[in-house]
């Protein structure tokens, strides 16, 4: 168990050997025409002695999102798989805002007016993180700050914003808030009173409502998720004082999210929606016709930072536009 320290002194965690081929977890032209992984842990059933597949799995989000759409058509366009490239739902956010909304729907006159028009809104809300809508910005919070609320007093400041950077956290979260009798929602800084689901998820609401006044303003309309969620590319050298921004490319405003197919990703339960880590290109290959293939990357096709295809994809990346690729000896001569 990769996730566990191991005894080396007792022999009883040696290597074993590998298991045989025919046992490990594998698809060969399955049923439904596909396979998919996002990092996802790729399956739970037992397989020879391993009762379960033990390492660091990221949650499995954007694969059940990918399979619940390429379950929708047979056959896929070049424009079809754009779309889905850069499809930006989050499939638990229904699950959770649910579960939230649910509890919170009993206490709605210790909500201000504010908080429950938007609550009111979430539970119609499809997931898109939308850059232009302030819906995924004040889903986003009340995640950060349930998660804050409920296990940062079991771990430390420290250590929680280790754990916050972990997809296990992630995969915590969405499993905590369906459970009444989790023993997180007790607040141990309160050692005379247990606190209930009911009270973390008041207090959670209240939290990612001050916090979004302080960093977006105080009016809900100005709280865009484009605004929070922000991607830049650092250079090496764009760390240095003053001068380190020219080697940078961006700010720029940003749609996806961490649990979604567009996955421009950000820790879970800080608050800092600044993007960290993203997909490092995209690619498009239309096998019946590989001579038009599309594909983008990040940034540009230099790491120098004057030339000026530097920075010249950049902009097509975050819209979710691709280049033509030039394979042929017949296109490279003409272009």
């Amino acid at each position: 168990n990769s996730k566990s320290l191991l005894d080396g002194a007792s022999g009883n965690d040696e290597p074993l050997g590998f298991l045989p081929f025919e046992q490990n977890p594998h698809l060969k032209n399955p049923p439904s025409g596909y396979i998919v992984t996002a990092n996802n842990k790729s399956s739970v059933r037992a397989f020879g002695p391993i009762e379960s597949l033990t390492g660091y799995w990221q949650p499995w989000d954007r694969a059940e999102r990918i399979e619940s759409q390429l379950d929708t058509r047979e056959k896929w366009s070049i424009d079809d798989t754009r779309r889905l490239q850069t499809d930006g739902v989050g499939v638990t956010a229904r699950e959770i805002i649910g579960a939230v909304a649910e509890v919170l729907g009993n206490e709605k006159e210790k909500l201000s007016t504010t908080e429950n028009e938007l609550l009111t809104r979430l539970k119609e809300w499809d997931g898109n993180h939308d850059p232009t809508s302030n819906l995924p910005t004040v889903y986003t919070y009340l995640c950060d700050a349930i998660l804050d609320r409920t296990v940062a007093d079991e771990l430390g400041a420290d250590n929680f914003k280790i754990y916050a950077g972990l997809g296990e956290a992630w995969c915590f979260l969405h499993y905590v808030v369906q459970r009444e009798d989790s023993p997180f929602w007790d607040d141990r800084s309160t050692p005379d009173h247990v606190e209930t689901r009911a009270e973390i998820f008041m207090s959670a609401m209240r939290l990612a409502m001050q916090k979004m006044t302080e960093k977006l303003g105080p009016n809900p309309g100005d709280w865009r998720w484009g605004k929070d969620h922000t991607i830049t590319y650092t250079h090496p050298l764009g760390y240095i004082p003053v001068i380190g921004a020219m080697f940078n490319i961006g700010p720029f405003e940003a749609p996806g999210g961490s649990q979604t197919i567009n996955n421009l990703l950000h820790p879970h339960g800080t608050f800092d929606h600044k993007i960290i880590a993203g997909p490092s290109t995209r690619r498009i290959i239309d096998f019946a016709d590989p001579e038009h293939s599309y594909t983008i990357l990040p940034t540009g096709n230099s790491g120098h930072w004057l030339d000026p295809h530097y920075a010249d994809q950049a902009q097509m990346f975050i819209k979710g536009e691709y280049r033509e690729v030039v394979l042929t000896k017949e296109q490279i001569a003409k272009n």
